[in-house]
């Protein structure tokens, strides 16, 4: 029964409902179905804010240890093969994994892949992996000789370099990232030695504003490690556990932790309303604290490029097991360099909190470290649930104004560009086919010159070119464009040439072409398009084009003549009423 319908019923009836109560029942029934669909839609697109791609796949499946649905490539990627790696790999034949199957790019130098319908300015964390298996059997033993190495980009910034070597290895690249606009590339470059491939890829909309603010539309993060600090086992934690899907390694796997204490709290962790990281329940229930009763030295590694200095961007986590009362205490300070690099810390009892800072190594190539130093006045050790650390990427690369991309998009999605790919001006060696930018330092690059001649263009000119608001030349000859000169080419005030030759198009030139074209503005050439009208009034036609015109001039000369004859027929007939009512 409709509740409406019911509600009405029950207000009139012996024990009826009052007003209030009625739209009570109605919101709560409206809550419940939205809820309903929202459960739907869920199960139907897999976790909302994600996007796993198997590369290579030829079939979307739920993998049986997460549950995370992984799509195909298609709608994402127009270009490269799909390739299974070797059977010996495969371990477990009855198993799906994202690694059994490759997408190889072995024609042009730039190949990407777009997730679309993104939030701009939100951050994602992306995910690249490699798995090399010998797709293309030509792997000797178990190593890639000589080795593959190929660039990878996020949008219009290099991410990092990917360096294959053996053969069943897995190779990853991780970045937080803020989405420049509602759509955001990966793509795989070409370097001269050795075809790209990619085995999957991943996005993970991270929701909430306050997480990871060192990433944003000029830098990025770009992952170096991630440890669960105290744990218990040897596995390491992802999604379900963790909203984000990021993975926490166990401690076992990082340098160091064996002269550490391990503590652990089954009493659950709190997080406050809001809690900007959401780090798993399971990752902080386990702690490590300082052996010495002292000191907890964190060991980040040695610098990554020994002619750079390496500057690390640190997000620490902090629960406390220990319920202090009197005058027990636990404070300590994060130290690098035997500098304090924060205030007092004072983890809550069963509590989430978080702190990050930003350590540069003094010189570079250095071994880098920092400590959690015990104050004087605590009586307890420094404790330690989880630590994050990335390096910054600098995305100096300013992308294409986003209008003229869109225009772009459109107008290879209409002529299927396939050899357009990524960012249409930038970064500049990866420049589109036929396009021209405009480059400033304070400003994003604008497309000024597109040259299709000769590529198979047919149908009506669409509007999307017009879009391109800073084109000065535009060549559009010897294809098999029909239909007239979109008006809406009157919009581009900034062309300078307009060559048009060699197609079938017909009906006039837009009148502030011609303007332009009479002033010297704009260089106009229209020729061998049989059936379109010159700007001086003659028009070159065909057969049908003759026909059409010889009925326009009879019709204009016959209209005249037959309004005359009309006028003159109707002055007849009233002279002679007029004559006839004299008579009487």
């Amino acid at each position: 029964m409709d509740i409406y319908v019911w509600c009405l019923l029950k207000q009139n009836s012996a024990d009826g409902i009052d007003e209030l109560s009625c739209r009570e029942t109605m919101r709560n029934f409206i809550v419940g179905v939205c809820l309903g669909w929202l459960a739907a839609a869920i199960l139907v697109n897999g976790q909302p804010g994600f996007v796993s791609i198997d590369c290579g796949a030829t079939r979307s499946y739920t993998d049986s240890e997460t549950g995370i649905l992984y799509r195909v490539d298609e709608g994402y990627i127009d270009t490269g093969r799909n390739v299974r790696i070797a059977q010996r790999f495969i371990e477990d034949p009855t198993k799906v994994r994202p690694w059994f199957t490759v997408r190889s790019f072995p024609e042009g130098t730039r190949n990407c892949y777009t997730f679309p319908g993104l939030k701009e300015g939100d951050r994602y964390l992306v995910r690249a992996s490699f798995v090399h298996g010998n797709y293309d059997g030509q792997a000797s033993g178990d190593s890639v000789a000589p080795p593959l190495l190929f660039d990878l980009y996020v949008g219009v910034n290099i991410w990092q370099t990917i360096n294959i070597t053996e053969v069943f290895a897995l190779y990853g690249a991780e970045i937080i990232t803020a989405a420049p606009s509602d759509s955001l590339s990966i793509c795989l470059a070409n370097i001269g030695l050795g075809a790209p491939f990619i085995s999957s890829l991943e996005l993970r909309h991270i929701d909430n504003h306050l997480a990871y603010q060192d990433a944003n539309q000029s830098a990025a993060l770009l992952f170096y490690s991630r440890f669960n600090l105290g744990s218990l086992t040897n596995d390491t934690v992802r999604y379900p556990e963790d909203k984000y899907d990021r993975t926490w390694d166990p401690c076992n796997s990082y340098i160091g932790c064996e002269t550490w204490y391990f503590t652990s709290s089954t009493l659950g962790i709190k997080t406050t309303r809001g809690d900007a990281y959401e780090v798993p329940g399971v990752v902080m229930g386990t702690a490590t604290v300082a052996a010495d009763n002292f000191t907890l030295q964190y060991f980040l590694g040695y610098g990554l490029n020994s002619s750079v200095q390496t500057t690390f961007y640190i997000y620490l986590h902090f629960a406390d097991f220990d319920y202090l009362s009197g005058n027990g205490s636990r404070i300590f300070q994060v130290r690098a360099d035997e500098e304090p690099d924060s205030d007092n810390i004072s983890p809550a009892y069963l509590l989430a909190t978080h702190f990050h800072f930003v350590h540069r190594l003094a010189y570079p190539g250095l071994n880098g470290y920092f400590n959690l130093t015990r104050v004087a006045s605590s009586t307890l050790p420094p404790i330690l649930n989880a630590a994050e650390v990335y390096i910054p990427i600098n995305l100096s690369v300013l992308a294409t104004d986003a209008a003229d991309v869109d225009a772009m998009m459109g107008i290879k999605k209409l002529y299927q560009m396939k050899i357009w790919q990524g960012d249409p001006c930038a970064p500049q060696q990866f420049i589109w086919s036929g396009v021209n930018c405009t480059y400033s330092s304070s400003g994003t690059p604008r497309v000024t010159s597109l040259t299709l001649s000769y590529h198979g263009l047919n149908g009506a000119i669409p509007n999307t070119f017009a879009n391109l608001k800073a084109l000065n030349y535009l060549d559009l000859s010897n294809n098999d464009l029909t239909g007239p000169i979109p008006p809406s080419f009157e919009e581009l005030t900034s062309l300078t040439v307009l060559i048009l030759s060699n197609n079938r198009l017909n009906g006039p030139i837009p009148a502030s072409l011609c303007d332009g074209q009479s002033k010297g503005l704009l260089e106009l050439r229209v020729d061998n398009n049989p059936d379109i009208c010159l700007c001086h009034g003659t028009c070159q036609i065909g057969s049908k084009g003759r026909k059409l015109a010889t009925f326009t001039i009879v019709l204009i000369a016959v209209v005249p003549a037959l309004i005359i004859l009309l006028l003159l027929s109707l002055l007849l007939f009233f002279l002679r009423r007029r004559e006839s009512t004299t008579k009487l």
